[in-house]
């Protein structure tokens, strides 16, 4: 296994010690489906919990929720429906990132919750405004929405 994977794999045990602290109930870890993955699968009250888990080394040039791009996000988004459906799950679901960053013999841990929005809502936002007609705003408004597409 090479370092990275190792370093991923202990930022995910990590990752479900911390959210088991607070009270989570972890379902599933590393749950695969044909191509699609989600690192942790959680439930925080009546709330299901898609975890995305970074872990980097002090090495790194980037932090590691930097490392979560649209298309990961869209990934995530059509993992976590995939889930949904296979388990016919009726819960409010949010999308978070836990970034952990080793250095020397230690880490620092970041949870970052409600991360991003369901690619889907967003979709539907941009259909509304551009059926709005805002006209020449529309490519601003355009351009911050699309950041989450």
């Amino acid at each position: 296994m090479s370092k990275g994977h190792q370093l991923g794999r202990k930022g995910e045990e990590l990752a479900v010690e911390h959210l088991r602290s607070l009270g989570y109930e972890i379902l599933a870890v590393n749950w695969f489906s044909h191509h699609l993955e989600i690192d942790i699968i959680a439930k925080d009250g009546n709330e299901l919990v898609i975890v995305e888990v970074k872990a980097r080394g002090t090495d790194s040039y980037e932090h590691p929720s930097e490392a979560v791009s649209n298309k990961k996000i869209r990934f995530l988004v059509n993992a976590a429906e995939a889930y949904i459906q296979e388990r016919n799950i009726n819960l409010d679901t949010r999308f978070d990132v836990i970034s952990i960053i080793f250095y020397g013999g230690g880490f620092e841990i970041e949870h970052f919750k409600d991360a991003f929005l369901s690619t889907n809502w967003l979709v539907c936002i941009c259909d509304i405004i551009s059926r709005l007609g805002v006209g020449s705003r529309w490519p601003v408004k355009f351009q911050l929405l699309s950041v989450w597409l």
